[in-house]
């Protein structure tokens, strides 16, 4: 599926490097169909019940999802995004889609900016 996919290249708003990121999910609604049905079982069956359960959100709120992108890393290319705010959301996820061996790292949360 990434050899097919068009990711954006425009500058980035944290460190002006290009994105190479493709917007799957807008205003709530999914806008790429490969993208939804690889992921949105798991951010609506997962990641918002877990986050609804959670003390960032009162009891009983409906967190929704409002945007979702994918962001493509590769040597030569994007290597890191760095640590920011996502001053427009009360939660920003972040997920690994990468073979396990491809991967080190763990659970990380920033409480506030920077």
């Amino acid at each position: 599926l990434i050899p097919r996919l068009s990711f954006d290249r425009d500058a980035d708003s944290v460190d002006g490097a290009p994105t190479f990121e493709l917007r799957w999910a807008r205003e709530g609604r999914f806008t790429h169909d490969g993208l939804a049905a690889l992921l949105a079982e798991t951010v609506e069956e997962r990641l918002l019940p877990l986050l609804r359960r959670s003390p960032l959100c009162d009891q009983g709120s409906e967190l929704v999802l409002c945007e979702a992108l994918v962001r493509y890393y590769e040597d030569g290319r994007r290597r890191v995004h760095p640590a920011h705010f996502d001053a427009d959301a009360l939660v920003t996820a972040v997920f690994e889609v990468s073979p396990p061996d491809g991967f080190e790292g763990g659970f990380y949360v920033q409480p506030g900016a920077h």
